[in-house]
């Protein structure tokens, strides 16, 4: 039978989660509790944790930022010159 992870492994693992999920804010407790259940059951495969963590964090960062998806350079640039003021302006002048 396993013995009962100490504080020191929990936060050792809790912060190698926290790390590999992006450093994401305001999840403390899920992490640890996620730490927690891996080092009890003996479970160290965290892909599935971090990828949730990282895709909830995106998202959330998303909506509260007000960040738009990423475009491709080559489209950045057509939005640069079509803008008022943009390369394509300019040349007319």
């Amino acid at each position: 039978m396993k013995s009962k992870p100490t504080h020191e492994q929990i936060s050792r693992r809790a912060q190698q989660l926290w790390e590999n999920g992006g450093r994401p804010s305001d999840r403390d407790e899920e992490i640890w509790l996620e730490a927690e259940r891996q080092l009890a059951t003996g479970e160290e495969t965290s892909a599935a944790f971090i990828a949730r963590i990282r895709a909830e964090t995106a998202s959330e960062s998303a909506v509260e930022y007000l960040i738009s998806p990423p475009i491709s350079q080559e489209e950045a640039v057509k939005k640069a010159v079509q803008m008022p003021g943009g390369t394509a302006a300019k040349a007319k002048r």
